[in-house]
């Protein structure tokens, strides 16, 4: 049974937003906001991947170009599509278009009022005036959009994990990153905070933490986006700026398809938008293969129920939006046959992208081979934003093998998947046995937040990645896997299997952040990944809630620089181990176990497991529960062998039924272990003494053996609700007693 109910019903979850802004002070990035006025942007969305600008050029020159359009004297290398700011003018100040360019100047569209000069940049660039003076060299921030331009609503990777520092070798764990979006209007269009989550209708859309993070902007305008990077005594700062296009503009008139089921809509009624092609059709697939065309706004009539006999396919390039109009329930389409509702991309259509599809029911109809959604080919920058996807088999597949056998069967150039966002989705129900999954990806810059993947009892694993370049998953709602299987598994690409030729396998290494895989084998790493503000919630007869590790021991499959925390693990009747983590540079931090035999298990996956032994991990600040009455119960931290170098320090536990319990069980070398705390009656640490939500595990006041008694050489900056806490006198386990 999911208790979300019981798990995250927590009224006392503090807002992350507002706790870092006052306690830290991050800077203020100048003028621009979410949502902000500005001149009419038209167009698709060019120059999508550029590096942003770092500083303005130089307009020596405005001249009338007639039917209102201006141009800018600038030497450039602009062309038809780009969007710029023009600054430092009394007339042109904006963001526009480009509507034509030679290298000596382009043309925009705005009146002419009078001759004077200013500065122009790619719009979506380092923004200037966000320095402050908490600004050190200690910190070299680096800040790197996915993408700076787009049409809403636009899903934005953000990229730090090239930030160095002089206090650590270890940037990407050690410092505590901080993202303001600029967009507290826009997110509270949909809310203002997460639904889903350990910090479930508390933590705010408009914030997020750690080395990458991910957005989506759904209101047009120009957005100045905050980071700021923190040592413990050091700070930096940058900003980027985003500009969002209003897609009433990009998809104008016959741009946009208004598709009704039961009947013909009418343009600028009941939604559909002014000057829009109608039709009515009830087959999907029609829909999707008529009108579905580069620069195109497909919008099902929201009451209305589409059907898809066979797959429908997405095969041209955007901008483009398959989503819904009207009000009422979301457009449903159900599978009559058997097969995925909707594939993207196609064997000859390797580098389209820009898509979104939103606001739609995908019904599988409980058919056993049936998906949601489906790759079938190389395909980038796809925002899944609120769907639903119920009843099918896999909910949503995004699989690196149908590239594989496309590459090698005369149809190449298919990369692997990049700039995938999950938002505010929900996949519920899979079945039809064994090979099925809720979610199972192999993307690079992968965003899954908000959403909630429940019930794949009767399949597998709740979410399964197999492979992952950069990744955020955060304020997700996992629950009841199948027996055997886990909420979340991440793995990787195998470097090799038992049995492979000898002289292709490499199982050791002397530095696993420099190797890179042997000549003939595919192999890469899963690295650079945060794992954050999750409920994680096993189901009944389950032994694991996540794993992150090999899928078998005959495979070398490898991870690194991997960071899990403000999670919240809660374990069925029969579950052994709440985290499995193996890899090398991890931290696992802040996190809170309920019911779990082991909260956190370091470890190979046995003595005999082929991939390099876990190595470099940090296990700081995390609260473990246990009221179970099993003898021998480990609730703490297992590090089982093979395991070396991993520190565990400031973790509280308690089982107060377990007939022996240890805080640490330590297995490996070279180990560091240091004000680790069991106490055995819950009462004189909790709130609650009977903890079965977050808020329960608020720390009673001093005495408390947890309050202002661990270690403060650790990188913990925070605490599970986003809580300031102090370096010095800093409190063990998850929440701070303030």
């Amino acid at each position: 049974m999911l208790k979300k109910n019981a798990v995250l019903s927590s009224t006392n979850l503090l807002n992350v937003t507002a706790l870092l802004l006052l306690v830290f002070g991050l800077a203020s990035c100048g003028s621009g906001g979410g949502g902000t006025s500005t001149p009419s942007l038209v167009g698709g969305s060019a120059n999508q991947n550029e590096t942003p600008a770092t500083a303005p050029n130089t307009i020596t020159e405005f001249s009338d170009a007639g039917a209102g359009k201006v141009t800018a004297v600038s030497e450039n290398s602009l062309t038809e599509g780009a969007v710029v700011t023009i600054s430092g003018t009394d007339s042109y100040n904006g963001t526009y278009t480009v509507e034509g360019a030679t290298p000596q100047e382009f043309t925009v569209a705005t009146p002419y009022t009078e001759n004077e000069t200013g500065l122009w940049q790619l719009a979506g660039s380092i923004a200037s005036g966000c320095s402050t003076p908490q600004t050190t060299s200690a910190i070299t921030l680096a800040n790197v959009p996915s993408r700076t331009t787009g049409v809403a609503p636009l899903s934005v990777f953000f990229d730090a994990t090239a930030t160095t520092a002089t206090a650590t070798t270890r940037p990407f764990h050690d410092l505590e990153y901080r993202w303001d979006f600029g967009d507290p209007a826009g997110s509270t269009a949909h809310g203002a905070n997460w639904t889903v989550g350990s910090g479930e209708g508390k933590n705010s859309r408009n914030t997020a933490t750690g080395p990458v993070s991910s957005h989506v902007f759904e209101t047009p305008g120009t957005y100045t986006v905050a980071l700021a990077a923190v040592d413990g005594t050091n700070t930096a700062n940058s900003c980027i700026q985003i500009v969002v296009q209003n897609p009433d503009e990009v998809f104008a008139g016959t741009n946009t398809v208004c598709i009704g089921s039961s009947s013909l809509p009418v343009a600028g009624v009941n939604g559909c938008p002014g000057g829009a092609t109608t039709a009515q059709k009830s087959d999907f697939v029609s829909a999707i293969q008529n009108y579905a065309r580069p620069g195109k706004r497909l919008l099902f009539k929201r009451g209305d129920t589409y059907t898809a006999a066979t797959s429908a396919t997405l095969t041209q390039a955007g901008p483009g939006i398959v989503g819904a109009f009207g009000i009422g329930a979301a457009p449903v389409v159900q599978m009559t046959g058997d097969a995925a509702i909707l594939k993207l991309s196609s064997n000859t259509t390797p580098g389209i992208s820009d898509w979104r599809v939103m606001d739609m029911a995908l019904d599988g109809m409980s058919k056993p081979a049936s998906k949601g959604i489906e790759s079938a080919g190389g395909i980038n920058q796809i925002t899944l934003l609120r769907l639903q996807i119920y009843d099918t088999h896999t909910g949503i597949s995004f699989d690196d093998s149908i590239l594989d056998y496309l590459n090698s069967h005369g149809y190449p150039g298919h990369a692997i998947y990049d700039q995938v966002a999950i938002v505010d989705t929900s996949v519920l129900r899979t079945m039809g046995g064994r090979g099925g999954n809720g979610v199972q990806l192999a993307v690079s810059r992968l965003s899954m937040l908000g959403s909630v993947v429940d019930d794949t009892t009767l399949t597998e694993h709740g979410v399964r990645i197999f492979n992952l370049n950069k990744g955020v998953l955060s304020n997700n709602m996992l629950s009841r896997q199948s027996p055997t299987k886990v909420v979340l598994k991440l793995h990787s690409k195998s470097w090799c299997n038992v049995g492979s030729p000898a002289g292709t396998c490499v199982t050791t290494s002397p530095d696993y952040r420099t190797d890179t895989p042997p000549i003939g084998v595919a192999g890469s790493y899963s690295e650079h990944i945060v794992i954050s503000d999750n409920a994680l919630v096993s189901g009944n007869g389950t032994d694991w809630t996540v794993n992150i590790g090999p899928q078998n021991a005959q495979s070398d499959e490898r991870l690194r620089d991997i960071i899990v925390e403000r999670n919240w693990f809660e374990g069925g009747n029969a579950t052994q181990v709440g985290l499995v983590m193996n890899g090398t540079e991890f931290t696992v931090r802040n996190n809170i176990c309920l019911n779990s035999g082991k909260c956190v298990q370091v470890s190979a996956r046995d003595t005999n497991s082929v991939e390099p032994p876990p190595t470099n991990g940090g296990v700081y600040n995390n609260t473990i529960y246990s009221n179970s009455t099993r003898s021998g119960d480990v609730i703490g931290v297992s590090i089982c062998p093979k395991s070396s170098n991993i520190t565990v320090q400031n973790n509280l536990g308690t089982s107060p039924f377990a007939i022996s319990a240890r805080m640490v069980g330590d297995e490996g070398s070279g180990n560091i272990q240091g004000n680790n705390i069991l106490n055995n009656t819950a009462a004189a640490l909790f709130v609650n003494g009977s903890p079965s939500a977050p808020a329960d595990f608020n720390l009673l006041p001093a005495p408390s053996p947890a309050q202002n008694t661990g270690l403060s050489t650790v990188p913990v900056f925070s605490d599970f609700f986003g809580t300031s806490r102090l370096q010095s006198g800093m409190d063990v386990g998850a929440v701070n007693g303030g």
